[in-house]
């Protein structure tokens, strides 16, 4: 809902103000989205990633089956899919410190981010 993104914002703001890592764990299929994320982290100077996941829609579908407690729709499901497909389209275009896509669904559950502290 638009109540919760802002409430996410608020978070996220405040998080990055305070120099912590930061993830927002969303799907963020949108580039208008993407870049309002990006923007706060370039305001405290925070390195901004992408992670994207490219891989079938019968992935998305089975991991979909498997959540505890809620099962989106099929057709929501297709419809995430087609704009993944289009945000891997255009993350290339976006400024990211890096930017990761995963495309093997065996590593989905194995895969750790680990933030390197600078000295």
């Amino acid at each position: 809902s638009p109540e919760a993104f802002h409430v996410l914002e608020l978070i996220v703001n405040g998080r990055l103000r305070r120099r912590l890592t930061t993830v927002v764990d969303a799907t963020n299929l949108r580039a208008a989205n993407r870049k309002r994320y990006r923007r706060l982290a370039a305001r405290y100077g925070i390195p901004a990633l992408a992670i994207a996941f490219d891989l079938a829609d019968e992935s998305f579908l089975a991991r979909n089956a498997q959540r505890p407690g809620r099962v989106v729709e099929r057709e929501v499901v297709a419809d995430q899919a087609e704009r993944m497909r289009q945000a891997l389209a255009e993350l290339p275009l976006e400024v990211y410190a890096a930017r990761y896509v995963v495309r093997e669904p065996d590593t989905l559950g194995t895969i750790e981010v680990e933030r390197i502290r600078q000295r």
